[in-house]
């Protein structure tokens, strides 16, 4: 997790230093900064000598949780021009000046603010303040269900619709076509009949609500200098007719010699789907059968890059389909395991 921290006392700055001990505990990445009038650095603790516009226009798209130390009115206007979506926007949290009280204020649950707060507020001996209705009622929550299994919601719309239903009282339907673990709420009845909710890799088919694990990992090829575009068409088209959801695609994988190609780092870029590569005799150890090439074995060394790369990328997972080709591009895609857990 990376973490930015502002204050703006000689207080503030002694929280933000325990801080910094606890994101240090926990291998988080965190940065501190002080806006008091006067201020100089001590120890991790930089002035900022800028706007606090400025200071969350830099970091709201670059971090995963902002904590301000102070008043929560100046946290709630620092932060409210850069709002956008609650599965995208950073955790926000406020801490008053006497560390008494440690505040949620974006993202709760997505972004995981609440917890985040909960285990500060520990931390510094103070009180967590949440007021999110599932947290205060107990109840099953499953933005929060879908953070801690990495999950990617279908439709915020319908979390919302789902959420309200549970707060009425009512049992929700779900359906895994992964493993399920843990205590399983009474809120919840794990069934493939009608279900609310479903757990799957495959495209959206019902008016339901679609959860996706990023359990999926492409492997692709192109001739070099391919058209991006031409190769952003082809992957798209070929998850939907092959009825994979792009949401549950968690990484790529080819060739080291295709590490640099452009209309790969294009993709992963505009996607933000990470692109590993592997070297031609790492690709030849893969266990399994698949479609052979001598053109390609020539060109790379190996006779099958996207079907290789797809399962050793995806941990010897199993193939969700084989090579597609289309102008000298090439896709396959493989799940590697993936469990649910409730907790």
């Amino acid at each position: 997790m990376n973490v930015s921290v502002i204050c703006f006392s000689a207080e503030g700055r002694d929280i933000a230093e325990k801080l910094l001990g606890f994101f240090d505990d926990r291998g988080d990445s965190a940065d501190a900064w002080c806006a008091k009038a006067g201020a100089v650095k001590r120890g991790r603790i930089d002035v900022w000598k800028g706007t606090l516009r400025d200071f969350t226009a830099e970091r709201f798209s670059e971090r995963d949780a902002l904590v301000f130390i102070g008043a929560a009115g100046i946290a709630v206007r620092s932060a409210a021009p850069f709002v956008k979506s609650k599965v995208t926007d950073p955790a926000v949290i406020c801490i008053d000046d006497k560390g008494r009280y440690v505040i949620p204020l974006l993202s709760g649950h997505l972004g995981g603010a609440n917890a985040l707060a909960g285990m500060m507020a520990a931390y510094l001996r103070a009180e967590p303040v949440i007021t999110t209705a599932t947290d205060l009622n107990g109840s099953f929550a499953v933005d929060v269900f879908a953070s801690r299994n990495r999950l990617r919601v279908s439709d915020m719309k319908k979390t919302k619709e789902i959420s309200a239903a549970v707060l009425d009282g009512n049992r929700i339907r779900m359906a895994s076509d992964f493993p399920v673990e843990g205590p399983v709420p009474e809120d919840i009845i794990l069934t493939d009949e009608h279900p609310d909710i479903r757990i799957t890799v495959r495209a959206a088919e019902e008016d339901i609500l679609y959860l996706y694990p990023p359990a999926v990992t492409m492997g692709v090829g192109c001739r070099k200098g391919k058209d991006p575009r031409e190769m952003e068409a082809f992957l798209l088209d070929t998850l939907k007719e092959q009825g994979i959801s792009l949401k549950a695609v968690g990484q790529m994988c080819s060739i080291d010699i295709k590490a640099e190609e452009e209309a790969l780092l294009s993709f992963s870029r505009k996607y933000h789907i990470p692109l590993q590569t592997f070297s031609a005799p790492e690709l030849k150890s893969c266990p399994g059968n698949f479609t052979s090439s001598a053109f390609v074995a020539e060109q790379t060394g190996v006779d099958n890059v996207c079907e290789r790369s797809a399962v050793l990328g995806s941990g010897l997972g199993t193939l969700l389909f084989g090579k597609q080709s289309y102008r000298g591009m090439t896709a396959a895609a493989a799940a590697g395991e993936w469990r649910i857990r409730f907790e």
